[in-house]
């Protein structure tokens, strides 16, 4: 029987199967968050939002599958411009949140704000690149 005065916890380092994230895997999270919370706002208040994340998540396997640089150019040229497009469209309907919140009552006016700023979070963190050619894959 043990008094339980004393704990042992292990905290050993093992190697696990994570990958660093590639410019094209962060490009499309953004893309894939952007269109969800505008899309959200879309359904909640009625603006209008385009969904790209098809298009992006297919430029985003083809710069995986890709076997070389040239061959990563253009899908990862592509993926910034709907990135870039995605953001600045996210960020329309986010400025449109916050004019029509006079319309809204209370719990209406929350969930905008809500939205609002996860939408300038995410797209703050989406930043504008050039699209020259990318890091890594």
């Amino acid at each position: 029987m043990e008094s339980g005065s004393k704990v042992r916890v292990d905290c050993t380092v093992t190697e696990t199967n994570i990958h660093e994230p590639t410019d094209s895997s962060l490009l499309w999270d953004c893309v894939r968050v952007l269109s969800r919370l505008a899309n959200q706002a879309g359904e909640i208040f009625g603006t209008a939002f385009e969904d790209h994340s098809r298009i992006a998540v297919r430029r985003a396997i083809a710069i995986q599958n890709a076997k070389t640089a040239e061959q990563r150019l253009e899908p990862y040229k592509d993926l910034v411009m709907v990135t870039s497009g995605v953001r600045a469209d996210a960020l329309r309907v986010a400025g449109a949140l916050g004019e029509s919140k006079a319309k809204m009552n209370m719990f209406e006016q929350l969930a905008a704000e809500g939205l609002y700023a996860q939408i300038e979070h995410y797209a703050e963190r989406t930043g504008e690149r050039s699209a020259t050619a990318p890091r890594s894959a």
